[in-house]
């Protein structure tokens, strides 16, 4: 199994190489107030496909952080109520005496 994720990224390897080395023709990028920047097609999907990668791990952050909360304030208000409804010690009775 090793062996066969390590072929296939060898493989995805190869292709996004492929795809790098044909589209190498420069490209302009047109900003505002004319500015501009020339660079090749290749760095320029790099670059973006980049930057979708870090807005969705900065999103993905957020939502983690807000469930870390959402999980320890369940967890303290379940340690709450077990402490509420634990038996005291003395009158404490075991399952065998019941039946």
């Amino acid at each position: 199994m090793r062996y066969l994720i390590w072929l296939l990224r060898f493989a995805l390897f190869i292709l996004l190489l492929g795809l790098a080395i044909k589209n190498n023709q420069p490209v302009t990028l047109h900003y505002f107030l004319h500015l501009q920047w020339s660079t090749s097609l290749a760095m320029l999907l790099l670059l973006f496909f980049m930057l979708g990668v870090l807005v969705t791990a900065f999103a993905l952050f957020f939502n983690v952080l807000q469930q870390r909360r959402e999980i320890a304030r369940l967890h303290a208000a379940l340690q709450a109520q077990i402490k509420l409804t634990a038996v005291p010690e003395s009158g404490q009775m075991s399952f065998t005496s019941i039946v």
